[in-house]
């Protein structure tokens, strides 16, 4: 119980913040930037890191314990409960992967001060936009990634109110399912597209706007006496 506890809260909070955090880059490099020093001021911001990385650690290595102990049976039970308990403990997997493949390429570095904050930004441009033999490989593991931490979001929840008792009857489970998946499909969506617009340069800031704040112009250019050449 204390390990779907630690899923809802601070680890699936802390998920919700970095989704939050990541999704001011739209608005443009300052507005990220901006967020990042905001949230390095809060009071007692190194603290709360730590806690969070304690509580994830617990969480993740628990979580590999159940996905090398599992109780499958999928073959002879295939009920709903056993895929969603499969596919928990696989997503689980998948979202460590991309969580540690994330503090390799962004976060260890600047924590460490090997990047400045004002560099996240065209940092992560770059590694989502940048292709091997044309295949954006970084951005799919990030789409995957993000995939795997909103399902396993959802599942833990959808896990965590029957634990708690909050949905014990069957009625209740459907219909929190339900709901549950409309969240992770909405979770799962907000960083898919945050992802999509950093790798590919949508404008999203506005009509004459790019989302790396540089003017963009449709017209053609001009000649010193105004008229196009």
């Amino acid at each position: 119980m204390v390990h779907s506890l630690s899923g809802v809260v601070p680890v699936g909070l802390f998920m919700l913040v970095q989704l939050w955090m990541h999704a001011k880059a739209l608005a443009g490099p300052h507005a990220y930037h901006d967020t990042l020093i905001a949230l390095s001021r809060l009071p007692g911001i190194v603290v709360w890191q730590g806690l969070i990385l304690a509580a994830l650690a617990l969480h993740a290595l628990y979580g590999v314990v159940l996905a090398v102990t599992p109780r499958y049976n999928i073959g002879r039970y295939p009920y709903s409960g056993n895929w969603v308990y499969t596919l928990q403990r696989v997503t689980g997997l998948l979202a460590l992967a991309f969580i540690a493949l994330h503090g390799v390429l962004i976060w260890i570095p600047a924590q460490l001060g090997w990047l400045a904050l004002g560099d996240l930004y065209p940092t992560l441009v770059a590694k989502l936009s940048a292709t091997v033999a044309g295949v954006p490989w970084f951005s799919f593991a990030y789409l995957v990634g993000i995939g795997a931490c909103a399902f396993h979001f959802g599942a833990g929840l959808w896990t965590f109110g029957i634990r708690w008792g909050l949905t014990t009857s069957r009625k209740a489970r459907a219909w929190s399912g339900a709901l549950l998946a409309v969240v992770g499909l909405a979770v799962f969506g907000w960083g898919a597209n945050t992802v999509l617009v950093l790798a590919t340069g949508w404008r999203l800031v506005g009509p004459d706007r790019a989302a790396d704040d540089s003017t963009t112009c449709d017209q053609e250019p001009t000649g010193e006496s105004g008229s196009p050449r």
